[in-house]
C-alpha cells in the first residue's frame, strides 16, 4: 500500500508544472469615425487587458478641411491605453501620439475596455470643440501648437485640432484569455495525459494485488 501512495503522489508531481491562465488580449476595430472637419478615423489594434499595453496598431485618419491625412503605426507613434486619475472622472483614453508630439489622436471611453469584446462607444468631442472645452469626455487630433482647456479638453481657436463626431464605436474579438485579469491555474495537455496515465497504472496494479491475494 506504501508503495501505491508513493507512486501516486509522484503521479501528482509530475503533473506539474501548472501553467497560470492566459493574459487576456482583446482585437479590437475602431468604426464609424467622423470628425469635424469632414475627415475620417479608422483603424484596428491589440490590446493585453492584463498587462494595460497595446501590442499592435494601425490606426488611419483621413484629410479634413483642418488637418490633413495621417497613419498612426509602431513605426512613428507611441500608443497607450489610459486609466483615470484616481477619483476623477471614469474614462478612459486611447492616446496615440509622435513621439515628438507634433501629431496625436486621443479616444475617450466611458470606461474601462472589457475582456470579453463586445461593442463600445467612443465618447464626441464635438460639443465643445474647437470652443471653451467640456469636462471630460473629449476625442479628438491635433497638430501642436494646440491649447488644452478644461477637462484636457482642446480649447483651440487657432484651427488646429478636430474632434470626432458622434457615433463611432469600437469592436472587440477576443483572442486569448477573456476575463480581463488573473484567474486560476489550469494544467497543461500534457500534464493531464500523464495524471490520467498514471491513475490508469494505479487502479491496475491495485487490481493486481487484490487477485494475488485471493
Amino acid at each position: 500500500m506504501h508503495r501505491l501512495v508513493a507512486l501516486f503522489s509522484l503521479i501528482i508531481l509530475a503533473a506539474f508544472p501548472w501553467t497560470a491562465k492566459a493574459d487576456t488580449v482583446v482585437d479590437w476595430t475602431i468604426s464609424n469615425g467622423t470628425f469635424s472637419d469632414g475627415g475620417a478615423l479608422s483603424g484596428t489594434f491589440t490590446l493585453n487587458l492584463t498587462t494595460g499595453l497595446i501590442t499592435a496598431f494601425n490606426v488611419n485618419t483621413t484629410a479634413g478641411t483642418v488637418l490633413g491625412a495621417f497613419s498612426y503605426a509602431p513605426a512613428n507613434t507611441i500608443a497607450s491605453y489610459i486609466p483615470p486619475p484616481p477619483g476623477l472622472l471614469p474614462e478612459f483614453t486611447l492616446d496615440f501620439s509622435t513621439p515628438v508630439g507634433t501629431r496625436s489622436l486621443d479616444l475617450a471611453l466611458p470606461g474601462p475596455l472589457p475582456g470579453i469584446g463586445g461593442v463600445v462607444s467612443i465618447l464626441s468631442g464635438a460639443a465643445g470643440c474647437p470652443g471653451p472645452g467640456t469636462l471630460g469626455g473629449c476625442s479628438d487630433e491635433l497638430v501642436t501648437p494646440a491649447t488644452i482647456g478644461r477637462g484636457n479638453c482642446i480649447n483651440d481657436n487657432s484651427r488646429n485640432v478636430r474632434c470626432l463626431d458622434t457615433g463611432a464605436f469600437l469592436t472587440g474579438t477576443v483572442v486569448t484569455g477573456g476575463g480581463g485579469g488573473p484567474g486560476a491555474a489550469v494544467p497543461e495537455p500534457g500534464s493531464l495525459v500523464l495524471l490520467t496515465s498514471g491513475l490508469t497504472s494505479l487502479v491496475y496494479a491495485r487490481r493486481r494485488r487484490k487477485k494475488a491475494a485471493s
